[in-house]
């Protein structure tokens, strides 16, 4: 082993700096940490004021603008953090010769191993300041004597309980507050807000009946068919996931289906108002990017099974497509739409009537001829009544499924009514109509 004075010193310097190194690094990935979960749990404070009973204020941003906020806001100071750690290891690091002049100074040495490393360095052949190489080497033994009688100078740096216990508290608060719209909230919060708690709390949820199963397998089937559609936006397809995932629980597990149904209500719900907002369910630019056989084939596919959600943006992307097309454009949209309405399969589950189908295949026929014949003005014209017809007699599909959602909570609700031994509405209204004609008669 090297017992050089300069080995020693550069040992105790790198001993310093991973300690150092170290220390910041990990302070760094604390505030990094706590950065990213406050992100977190910004994103999810809308679900938790929803939850609450409590409306978002109007003064804030838009609950959908929060996601990408966060992510800026985020993304800045996490690179602030970082680069302060930088700097700051930057400024703390340890050099040898730093490290000597601070062991002179501290044991009173006056240079001792300041000289003792320049003569390590400058080798067998010191400086005349020196004195000699007698002296030279009197100097090195010296401070080698007093290095190894010393204690290294790695100091135990003082934690800062403040700055610990103040960035685990906001970082397990995040984390609380990330995941408490699913799992820390109460229960009942999570069940329909129209059935009140009876007072004993042992109300048992009725179980589903068959048909209400397969009401829900056949909603299931409808939002996946729907998830299924390409060019839909990123939050439509997580809230159509979230819904279906929802539906399979109450349907499995029926003891606990309210609060199941009421999960899926309120994912629909929100995909419904964010539907309104952005002005459908679908991403423009994935639209956009969409082959043409693909376009036409979802259009194709929506007529069948009513879908006007789908119909209405497939077809405003043909379109939208047919202002810049030439001849040969015009002619491959003609054909690809006629090809795939002859290949799309009918859906009698989806109960569409047959007249309205029919007649929007032959709007669609009839705009697909006229794509092949290079009349887009009269191609667009079929198209627009297409839409606006479609609209006008079908449900959009989020609306339609929350409507078959509500029919069968509204059963289950009536169920548990009947357990608790309230009247339906109508028979409390002739209750106390009957109540207050006896009174009356008794006067």
């Amino acid at each position: 082993m090297d017992d050089t004075v300069t080995a020693t010193v550069e040992t105790w310097s790198r001993a310093r700096n991973r300690r150092a190194m170290t220390r910041i690094g990990l302070r760094s990935a604390l505030g990094c940490l706590t950065v990213g979960l406050t992100a977190g749990a910004v994103t999810k404070a809308p679900d938790l004021v929803r939850h609450l009973g409590a409306t978002w204020p109007s003064y804030l941003p838009e609950a959908r603008n929060l996601p990408e906020l966060a992510a800026m806001v985020g993304a800045g100071l996490g690179v602030t953090i970082v680069t302060a750690c930088v700097v700051q290891y930057v400024r703390v690091r340890t050099r040898p010769q730093v490290l000597a002049r601070s062991l002179d100074k501290q044991h009173a040495t006056d240079d001792l191993f300041v000289t003792a490393l320049s003569i390590e360095r400058e080798g067998d052949a010191p400086t005349g300041k020196l004195g000699g190489p007698e002296i030279a080497k009197a100097v090195v033994q010296r401070a080698q004597s007093l290095a190894a009688s010393i204690t290294p100078p790695i100091p135990h740096h003082r934690r800062s309980w403040a700055f610990g216990i103040s960035t685990w508290a906001v970082a397990i608060l995040a984390g609380v507050v990330l995941f408490l719209p699913k799992s820390v909230l109460p229960k009942d919060l999570l069940a329909p807000a129209d059935v009140a708690p009876s007072a004993t709390q042992k109300e048992s949820t009725p179980t589903l009946s068959k048909e209400d199963k397969a009401r829900i397998e056949q909603l299931e089937k409808q939002l996946q068919t729907l998830e299924e559609q390409r060019g839909l936006s990123d939050s439509a397809k997580k809230k159509l996931g979230e819904a279906q995932k929802e539906l399979r629980s109450a349907r499995k597990n029926s003891s606990k289906s309210a609060g199941h149904l009421s999960a899926a209500a309120r994912a629909l719900q929100d995909l419904a108002n964010e539907a309104r907002e952005q002005g459908g369910l679908f991403d423009q630019p994935s639209l956009e990017s969409l082959p043409l056989e693909t376009v036409t084939k979802q259009l194709a596919d929506a007529i069948e099974r009513g879908d006007a959600d789908t119909a209405s943006a497939m077809a405003n992307e043909l379109n939208r497509r047919s202002k810049d097309a030439n001849d040969y454009g015009l002619k491959s949209m003609g054909q690809e739409l006629s090809k795939a309405l002859k290949e799309a399969k009918p859906a009698p589950e989806s109960g569409v009537d047959p007249k309205d189908a029919e007649r929007w295949k032959q709007l669609a026929k009839s705009a697909g001829e006229r794509f092949d014949n290079g009349e887009p003005s009269s191609a667009k014209k079929n198209l627009r009544e297409l839409v606006e017809d479609m609209d006008q007699k079908r449900q959009h599909s989020v609306d339609q499924a929350l409507s078959n959602l509500g029919d069968v909570r509204s059963k289950q609700l009536e169920t548990m009514n009947q357990q608790r031994g309230v009247p339906p509405q109508g028979q409390q209204g002739q209750q106390g109509a009957n109540g207050k004609q006896a009174q009356n008669g008794q006067q």
